[in-house]
């Protein structure tokens, strides 16, 4: 942390605007905090992995807490630093309602920018190893966080994740729901957050769109 903040103070002059990534348990510092938003940091992601404590043990991280997520999210818009929350769905213990789960807790975190992917099995990984028994699609092609490649425990038929996952980016990117999530909010970082929720509403709209057209229909 003491180089961080190093770093982040040689940064200052400098006058530019950055993005980085962290884990939420480097974010409760408030000094360390100052210094981002003073040399620039607008947007932070964070994998925030999922809302489930048997799924957070699962991907080791068990400081993930609900709780801290909210409070983080908080602390980050009164030092002017805009969240990019990331979940996981398809992990052991998601089940059918785990995308409404998710779209209520970003609307009451007030989480600026969300970002959501199937577990997705790389090759090398441990995930790939543990899966390995399950996979009913091998095709690398189909391994970018959109596809389900493998049999779920507890949700069949797998292409549910796939609705489900187009699902969350309709309603988080949805006008109403961004609205309802900056309201009362302002600073640089609500400015770049709103121009960055608008890409991703044009963008998984035009996925959505692509994938209806193939024959995969939504209904939300």
């Amino acid at each position: 942390m003491n180089r961080a903040k190093l770093l982040l103070t040689a940064m200052i002059p400098l006058r530019i605007e950055w993005f980085a990534q962290a884990t939420l348990n480097t974010l409760q510092d408030d000094d360390f905090l100052d210094l981002v938003q003073e040399s620039g940091g607008r947007v932070i992601f964070v994998g925030l992995e999922s809302l489930s404590e048997a799924n957070l043990y699962q991907v080791n991280k068990r400081w993930n807490k609900p709780a801290l997520m909210q409070e983080t999210v908080a602390r980050l818009h009164r030092h002017g630093i805009a969240m990019l929350g990331a979940f996981i769905i398809g992990l052991p213990d998601d089940d059918l309602g785990v995308v409404d789960r998710i779209v209520r807790f970003v609307q009451e975190a007030k989480i600026p920018l969300v970002q959501i992917a199937i577990l997705t099995p790389l090759p090398g990984t441990p995930v790939a190893r543990e899966l390995a028994s399950s996979m009913f699609d091998r095709d690398y092609r189909h391994r970018d966080g959109s596809r389900m490649t493998f049999f779920h425990p507890k949700v069949f038929p797998p292409i549910a994740f796939e609705r489900m996952l187009q699902s969350a980016y309709a309603r988080i990117y949805s006008k109403k729901a961004v609205n309802e999530r900056f309201n009362g909010l302002s600073g640089q970082h609500v400015k770049l957050a709103k121009r960055a929720a608008s890409i991703y509403r044009l963008l998984t709209s035009q996925w959505r769109k692509k994938l209806t057209f193939s024959g995969l229909k939504l209904k939300l």
